[in-house]
């Protein structure tokens, strides 16, 4: 899976995953333990089959 890779990619990566795992125990960014917000009943949230193809342009999805 890394064959190829150069050692400054490697070492990009490294940087991105240490940026995240530090970010996760800070408690913020994508690692953040807090929940969403709650959505708002009249939100609109469109219904798709999700064992095909998803059309993330659609906005709000939830798997059917």
């Amino acid at each position: 899976m890394l064959a190829g890779c150069t050692p400054a990619a490697l070492m990009g990566a490294a940087v991105v995953v240490t940026s995240e795992l530090a970010a996760a125990e800070a408690g913020s960014g994508h690692g953040s333990a807090q929940r969403p917000p709650e959505m708002t009943p009249d939100r609109k949230v469109n219904e798709v089959d999700c064992s095909k193809p998803i059309d993330f342009s659609l906005g709000n999805i939830r798997c059917k």
